[in-house]
């Protein structure tokens, strides 16, 4: 395709912590296909563990404000500089910032929001999230197209939100199966380690249920001294879970790692990955594990997760919240004890699948 005839598209966040929406957008810039875009990021408060993995081949345009609402003049600025054809943006006050701004925004310029979690779990208790629902359920038809993760998140869009079906389209999560597996340790089959690893991973909010699968950890143990979970992550909880671990005399068995670079290295060498969410959009952390080989056990919470697991290879779905079917689920995995480490990840996650189904949406409009 010509030059002239690239189309310009806009990368919207909040920031760059390490979060999924954040890695799904860092994946996107790096995978589109240069010679058919011009791509640019725009960022409210520019820092994060991932600026430093932003391509360096982009336009990237750091507005510097830690709250989209003081950012807003700037950012509507920056916009009708690029003046781009597509904005694609994640983050529900992000999406909901540009909606309220986008008479503002050139003509030209299609409005894309990816909603990235279950709105009508995300937004459903306490005034302001309840205010912040009524507000996104008034906007949100104006969105140009709505990208969601998973057909969860579509359907729950229609049915609580009155959305369209025909400005929905579901994409999944971009996974870089192949340099995941990069960053994996080598894998040589040997003698069985003696304690049975288990890893999760995400921020540690309410939301992820870190408190649940630590209550999951207390009940293993009476049975079981030889299994060892490692969270991943950090996050407004962490003093509550660190005290929780203390009370319940899971120091020896349960450790709070923090934030890591790598997280595929523990993902490849643990046994499983346990996801234990109230609720979820499409976690990308378990989407990584499989990648890795490591199969899961979750809470089939609302969301995406049963659009993942669709192989007992891949692990097993247990009912939400139901701490003791999790357990159960974990033990049966710890008695199976498999050692194979090939990808079980759908190939439909799978980067080269995802990141051709997002152009085709920026070329079709």
């Amino acid at each position: 395709m010509a030059a002239s005839k690239k189309k310009t598209i806009a990368f919207m966040l909040p920031s760059l912590v390490a979060g999924g929406a954040e890695r799904v957008f860092v994946t996107l810039l790096k995978e589109f296909d240069r010679s058919r875009f011009f791509l640019h990021m725009i960022v409210i408060d520019p820092s994060g563990p991932f600026l430093s993995i932003v391509p360096e081949d982009i336009a990237f345009h750091g507005l510097g404000y830690k709250k989209v609402s003081r950012a807003i003049p700037k950012m509507v600025n920056t916009i009708r500089k690029i003046n781009p054809d597509i904005i694609i943006s994640t983050l529900d006050h992000l999406n909901l910032a540009l909606l309220l701004v986008k008479p503002f925004l050139p003509n030209n310029t299609l409005l894309f929001l990816r909603e990235c979690n279950l709105t009508s779990s995300n937004l459903e208790n306490g005034f302001k999230n309840v205010a912040f629902r009524m507000l996104k359920k008034r906007l949100l038809k104006f969105a140009d197209r709505i990208i969601c993760p998973a057909n969860a998140i579509k359907n729950d869009l229609q049915i609580n939100f009155g959305i369209s079906p025909d400005k929905m389209i579901t994409i999944y999560n971009p996974v870089q199966v192949e340099e995941i597996r990069s960053h994996m340790p080598p894998h040589h089959p040997g003698k069985p380690s003696s304690v049975y690893n288990i890893v999760a991973a995400g921020t540690l909010e309410y939301r992820k249920g870190f408190d649940l699968l630590i209550d999951v950890m207390s009940i293993i143990v009476e049975e079981n001294h030889k299994v060892h979970l490692t969270l991943l992550g950090d996050g407004p909880e962490k003093e509550n879970l660190r005290k929780q671990i203390h009370s319940l005399n899971l120091s020896d068995h349960v450790r709070l790692a923090g934030y890591q670079n790598n997280p595929f290295t523990y993902f490849s060498k643990a046994d499983l990955f346990v996801l234990s969410s109230r609720y979820e959009g499409l976690p990308n952390a378990m989407l990584e594990s499989l990648a890795c080989g490591t199969p899961v056990v979750a809470f089939n919470c609302p969301g995406g997760i049963d659009e993942i697991i669709v192989d007992e290879l891949q692990g097993a779905l247990v009912p939400e919240n139901d701490v003791h079917a999790l357990s159960k689920a974990i033990e049966k995995q710890m008695r199976s004890h498999r050692h194979a480490k090939g990808s079980l990840l759908p190939d439909k996650f799978d980067a080269k699948a995802v990141v051709p189904a997002y152009e085709k949406l920026a070329l079709s409009e």
